[in-house]
Parts: structure tokens; sequence; C-alpha cells
């Protein structure tokens, strides 16, 4: 079995049931959406051949791969997919042992052959996932890019709100703290649906620390996972939904926390002169800081 990532843009080696009605997904990418990046991570010394078949022509290349040390049990062998003209291709992957690996037919064009389809970048902090890719090679940091039918639908938005409340002894409410926020429905398929494994990827891709769509950054809400809608029995396509959060500068208020979402710590001054027993420090607004006194008139 060939190690190709989990989180990779292409999907191989799709299932098929053979008793149900046979369906030829194909992958969708924009211009913009390329390089394709397949990241395999394997033993040293290993040998990947990976040919990219253009299916209108029947003529294929081979793309070598960059060779990248991990560690001396792991080396990254990275493949990039940059297909000069606009077309269907399909990729397949061997290794010297003669196991292979196919991709899902994808089709390269621009927008206007792509409606309604968004895309989907991302990538993660570090290496410490277990998707077997590879997101900092040496300071350098791999974004990842792919594209599936759906969107939000217009009815996509649920209101939500985080709050704490005290009851007093006669049981009135009193507010604590509130903060409203919203959820959303990310629909994924289109009236043909998508096969599982695109769910799948998706599922994957949201347990990452950054993901974009159309640009715009989103977050799982909480456990939520694809849930499957099927379109007709035995027809092997789903549409499935996801409820995201933007995570795009939602907690920014202006004052307390900067753009970034991180808070603002401010520094205290103590200005004690002479201490004695008893006394107490107050805040002073002409000396800027707090100072010890014996009284509390200021008060």
């Amino acid at each position: 079995m060939i190690k190709i990532s989990s989180v990779s843009p292409l999907i191989f080696d799709v299932e098929s049931t053979g008793f149900e009605h046979s369906i030829d997904y194909v992958q969708k990418f924009e211009r913009e959406d390329i390089p394709i990046l397949i990241q395999i991570l394997d033993a040293p010394n290993k040998t990947f051949f990976m040919f990219l078949v253009d299916l209108y022509n029947g003529t294929s290349y081979q793309i070598h791969p960059q060779k990248y040390e991990i560690n001396n049990h792991n080396t990254l062998y990275e493949f990039t997919i940059n297909p000069s003209n606009n077309g269907t291709y399909q990729v397949r992957i061997t290794n010297d042992q003669g196991e292979i690996s196919v991709s899902l037919p994808f089709c390269v064009h621009s927008s206007s052959y792509t409606p309604f389809t968004m895309q989907i970048e991302y990538t993660n902090a570090n290496n410490q996932q277990a998707f077997g890719a590879v997101f900092d090679i040496s300071g350098n940091k791999r974004v990842f890019k792919t594209r599936v039918e759906g969107g939000f639908k217009s009815d996509s938005r649920q209101l939500a709100v985080e709050s704490e409340q005290f009851r007093t002894q006669k049981q009135e409410p009193i507010n604590l703290y509130s903060v409203p926020y919203e959820k959303r429905t990310l629909t994924i398929g289109d009236n043909e649906g998508v096969p599982f494994e695109m769910a799948r990827l998706l599922n994957n891709i949201f347990c990452l620390s950054s993901v974009k769509i159309d640009g715009v950054s989103y977050t799982r809400s909480e456990s939520s996972v694809p849930e499957q809608q099927v379109i007709a029995e035995r027809y092997p396509q789903f549409n499935y939904t996801l409820t995201v959060e933007c995570s795009e500068n939602v907690s920014y208020n202006g004052f307390t926390e900067y753009p970034d979402g991180s808070g603002i710590v401010g520094e205290v001054s103590l200005n004690v002169s002479n201490a004695k027993d008893g006394q107490v420090l107050v805040f002073d607004g002409n000396e800027g800081s707090f100072v010890n006194q014996s009284h509390l008139d200021s008060l």
C-alpha cells in the first residue's frame, strides 16, 4: 500500500461495490488552485513513480518527486502537479514493489467551467498530526488547495450564545456574561453529490489548525462531522452537511484584544514608600501607580 497523505488534494483509490450505479466523479480545479501537491511519507531509499495521464489524448508524462529527509526513519516524497494546459487528467503512482494507486479523474479549467464550487485552502501550525503530511519543511510552509461542489445556502446561518447566569434566593436570574456567535451549515455536493471519500477528506482537513473556504477562515463547530444525505437508492454519491464557525477575527473587540484574538496584557506599577503595618495600596491618578497610605479618604 502506497502511503499517500490522507489530506492530499487529490482523492486516490476510490472503492466500488460493483452492484450500484456506475458514476464517474471528476474533481474540479481552477488555475488558481494549481499546483497540486501530493505527499508520501515513507522509509528512506524508497522509489516512487508518478505519471500524469491526459485523458483527452492518452498521453502521459512522468513527474519526479522532491525528497526531504525528515528523520532517520522517514523521508518525504513530494510531487508537484502543474499541467501546462487545461484539460482532464488522472494520476497513477507506483513503487518499486509494483503497488499502484490511481486518483480520481480531475479537470483543470478557468472559473467559468467550475461554477458552484468552493476552494478549500488548508495548512497546519506544525507537523504534529496523524495524516502523513508535512506542513513545515525547514521553515518553508506548505499550503494545500482543493475544490469541491457546494457552499453556504441562504438558510445556513444559526444564532447561538455562550452565557452564564446566577440566580438569587428568589430565583431571579442575573446575567454574568453572554457572548453571541453564529454557526453556519456548509453544504458539500450538488444535485449529483460527491463520493464518500470527499467527505472523509474534508473531515480530515477540518482537524487542521487553518482552513479557509474561498479565502475566509472557518473552524469545525465543536464535534461536528459531515452528515450524509442519500440522493437515491443504490446511488454511490451523496450530499453532506457540516456545521462550521467563522474564525476570522471573531473575538476582536478593539480594546482588550489584538486583531489576531490574543489578549492585551497591561502593566501595573507600584510605588511603595516607607511601608508601615496596616497600610493599604490605593491607585493615585497623579502618580499613575498604586501608592501606600494609612487611610482610605481617596476612596
